[in-house]
């Protein structure tokens, strides 16, 4: 079996180790990033995923979200299959697949970036709203 990991998702859950992260400058000397902004800038910044957010939802069983078939969008909807509602502010939510390329994982992609601020990601899941914090 294979497991693969986004370098970019590794690194950046470990913004806050002790003593920051070690890397080796264009000049190859040895470097520690220590704090958010240049984790990013020197750590993060070359992965084309550094802005993406892996989402795995559990359902009340600790399977994936939709592991059943049995979270779907109204019956009458042209969205009937999508049972995610997700955007970036809860008066606009986009009605989503759960799953990502038959992957039960849902990957949010495409956020505003900045090396210190957050966004939020507001998350509809039947009748609750979720608001996760994400690092631009």
């Amino acid at each position: 079996m294979t497991f693969i990991i986004d370098p970019a998702a590794f690194y950046g859950m470990h913004h806050d180790i002790n003593g920051g992260i070690e890397y080796r400058n264009n000049s190859g000397n040895k470097q520690k990033a220590d704090t958010k902004a240049l984790i990013y800038e020197h750590i993060l910044n070359p992965y084309l995923t550094k802005n993406t957010i892996y989402l795995d939802i559990r359902n009340e069983n600790g399977y994936s979200y939709n592991y059943y078939d049995n979270y779907v969008g109204a019956i009458a909807s042209p969205d009937k299959d999508k049972e995610l509602q997700i955007g970036e502010t809860n008066l606009v939510l986009n009605t989503k697949k759960y799953y990502t390329d038959n992957w039960p994982i849902h990957i949010v992609e495409g956020l505003y970036h900045h090396a210190i601020t957050f966004s939020k990601i507001n998350l509809s899941l039947s009748e609750y709203y979720i608001t996760f914090a994400k690092k631009k």
